[in-house]
C-alpha cells in the first residue's frame, strides 16, 4: 500500500509526516502480524484509514482482533473512515494533535 495509497492516506500523510502535528510518523509500518496504515513510536499511536470494506462483518471482526492485539502492545489506536478524511481534514488532524498531546504528558 505505501506505493499505491489511497487518496485519503496520501492526503493525511502530506500532514504527518516531518512531525508537523508534534510526533514523527511512519507509513505502512509491522506491529507483530499487522501493518498498519501510520505508526508514530512516540508515543505508540496507530492509525488507521478505513476504507468501505471494514464495514462488512467479517471484516469489523478482525479488525476488532487487530484492535485488540495493538492495545495489547501498548498502542493507542486512531481509526478514521476515508470518507472523514476526504471531507473533515482539519478535524481529523485536531483529534490526532490532541490524541498526541494527551499521550505526551
Amino acid at each position: 500500500m505505501r506505493k499505491n495509497p489511497t487518496e485519503a492516506e496520501e492526503k493525511l500523510w502530506i500532514y504527518l509526516k516531518g512531525k508537523k502535528l508534534g510526533a514523527r510518523f511512519r507509513r505502512q509500518v509491522s506491529i507483530g502480524r499487522y501493518i498498519v496504515d501510520f505508526y508514530s513510536a512516540h508515543p505508540k499511536l496507530v492509525i488507521e484509514v478505513d476504507g468501505p470494506i471494514h464495514d462488512t462483518p467479517d471484516r469489523a471482526a478482525s479488525d476488532e482482533v487487530r484492535s485488540e492485539f495493538l492495545r495489547a502492545a501498548g498502542c493507542t489506536l486512531i481509526r478514521f473512515t476515508n470518507e472523514r478524511v476526504l471531507s473533515g481534514l482539519h478535524l481529523v488532524l485536531d483529534e490526532i494533535e490532541n490524541q498526541i498531546n494527551r499521550l505526551n504528558r
